[in-house]
């Protein structure tokens, strides 16, 4: 299992920054995402599913997400799948100061179908890597 943790420091209100980033359809300017549309009806919750589809190493590849957790204005974690990976994770936004937010971006991907050994070794952006993080 490849697994990531990362937060940034920004100069913006918790509310503004969370709207933005738990809107993934916003996601393919900043992650790399080819292009992520949702697919499910209703306000932004539990159960609320998008479609990313992306290229990893050179294949095109489609993923299937859906909001697992949702705290508004504070988390948003999400389940992907594809025929080849599960990924889970989350986007945490915190208060620092009077008017900036730590966003911090965690997650963790198994390759599916694989042993154990492969599947620790195995980095979504990277290939086959043994040891690198991969990067939403």
């Amino acid at each position: 299992m490849a697994g990531l943790q990362q937060s940034v420091v920004i100069d913006r209100p918790p509310a503004e920054v969370f709207t933005f980033v738990s809107d993934l359809e916003n996601d393919p300017p900043w992650s790399g995402a080819a292009e992520l549309r949702r697919t499910s009806p209703g306000p932004l919750g539990v159960g609320t599913t998008f479609r990313q589809r992306d290229r990893i190493l050179g294949r095109p590849m489609e993923l299937s997400l859906e909001v697992v957790g949702y705290q508004p204005n504070h988390q948003i974690a999400l389940r992907a799948t594809s025929r080849l990976l599960s990924l889970v994770g989350a986007r945490t936004v915190d208060p620092v100061g009077a008017a900036a937010t730590r966003l911090t971006v965690t997650g963790s991907a198994t390759r599916v179908g694989c042993s154990s050994w492969s599947s620790r070794c195995w980095s979504p952006r990277g290939g086959a890597a043994c040891g690198a993080s991969w990067a939403a």
